[in-house]
């Protein structure tokens, strides 16, 4: 018998790329005025500034829209997530997506960076 590999990170993978075609369990997080995808999605804008500045307090949009894919898939109005995927975004949006996942309480716990699909 072969031995079999289980991660021991269970968080959701966010992935920064397009999602493949067909597959069950996924949802996007979109750049806001990005054209819709056909799975589920949440819109968020890209910050422009350093990462949760004054100006901007609060959560960053990004954070917003993957928490409220979390709530949705934690009600029964999405089947469970099994990735998320973040097309369409910019290099600053990439990166402001990857800050999310490591400075977001909420998120940080939930998700983590897949890499480039």
């Amino acid at each position: 018998m072969g031995a079999v590999v289980v991660s021991e990170d269970f968080r959701i993978p966010v992935w920064l790329g397009a999602p493949p075609c067909g597959a069950k369990g996924i949802a996007c997080v979109l750049p806001a005025g990005a054209d819709p995808v056909d799975c589920p999605y949440e819109m968020a804008s890209p910050h422009r500034h350093v990462g949760f500045c004054v100006c901007c307090c609060g959560r960053a949009p990004v954070a917003e829209a993957l928490s409220r894919l979390y709530l949705r898939a934690a009600r029964g109005e999405l089947p469970p997530l099994t990735a998320i995927y973040a097309p369409g975004w910019d290099k600053v949006g990439r990166g402001e997506v990857a800050r999310v996942l490591v400075a977001d309480g909420f998120c940080a716990a939930r998700f983590r960076l897949g890499g480039a699909a």
